[in-house]
């Protein structure tokens, strides 16, 4: 397809900035809590998204799934996992 002068204004996108949810997926899980991806999720407990996937596959942390079988994590599981970290610590 060859794009003339008129063409970009049928791109909606294009010129605009889209919308970009800034730490946090958009839909809040069922029981009301938010819910993050696994990157999100590590720049939280400030670890690299490929020691979220090593956890995962070691047994260490059970994500919950959404609808295409990704990891997501909510606020609760968040907090579990600190905790767990901690007692590493100790």
């Amino acid at each position: 397809m060859i794009m003339g002068k008129g063409t970009q204004d049928m791109n909606p996108v294009r010129g605009k900035t889209p919308e970009v949810s800034v730490g946090r997926l958009r839909q809040p899980a069922s029981n009301g809590m938010t819910k993050y991806t696994m990157t999100e999720a590590a720049k939280i407990l400030g670890v690299h998204r490929q020691t979220m996937i090593n956890w995962i596959r070691r047994g260490w942390i059970k994500p919950k799934r959404d609808y295409k079988d990704w990891p997501v994590f909510t606020d609760e599981c968040i907090k579990k996992i600190k905790e767990w970290r901690e007692t590493l610590k100790d």
